[in-house]
C-alpha cells in the first residue's frame, strides 16, 4: 500500500510517495536536507534557490543566494544519488560561513583562472 505524505518543514512544503514509514522518513529527510536551507548564510538573505550549472564535465548543484551571490555547494553520494550540503573542505576544515561562501576574484590573477573563497586559495 503506497501512502502520501506531505509534510512543511519551514517554509517549504515536502510530500513523498511511500510504501512504509520508514521509506517516507528517509526521502522526507533527503529532500529536506536540501530545499529547506532558506536563508543564505552569508548575508541573512532568504532570496535563495536551488541553481545547476556544468563546467569541465562536472555537474554542480548549489543553492545561491540572489542577494550577494553567496552559493551552498552540494556533494553527491558515491552512488551519485543524493544530495548533502557541503559545509566542510577536503581536509575538514569549515567552508566559509556553515558552507556558504563567495568567490573573490584576485584581479591580475583572473586570466590565469586564479581566485579564492572567503580566503582559502587555489
Amino acid at each position: 500500500m503506497s501512502t502520501k505524505v506531505r509534510m512543511q518543514i519551514g517554509k517549504t512544503w515536502l510530500e513523498v510517495d511511500s510504501e512504509s514509514a520508514k521509506e517516507a522518513v528517509r526521502e522526507l529527510s533527503e529532500y529536506a536536507e536540501v530545499f529547506c536551507e532558506t536563508k543564505c548564510g552569508e548575508c541573512g538573505s532568504q532570496d535563495v534557490r536551488p541553481t545547476f550549472r556544468q563546467a569541465k564535465g562536472y555537474d554542480f548543484y548549489e543553492m545561491t543566494c540572489l542577494a550577494c551571490g553567496a552559493k551552498l555547494g552540494f556533494g553527491q553520494t558515491k552512488d551519485g544519488n543524493r544530495l548533502f550540503p557541503k559545509r566542510k573542505d577536503q581536509d575538514g576544515g569549515p567552508i566559509g560561513k556553515d558552507g556558504w561562501h563567495r568567490y573573490e576574484s584576485q584581479g591580475q590573477n583572473e586570466d590565469r583562472g586564479q581566485g579564492s573563497y572567503r580566503g582559502t586559495e587555489f
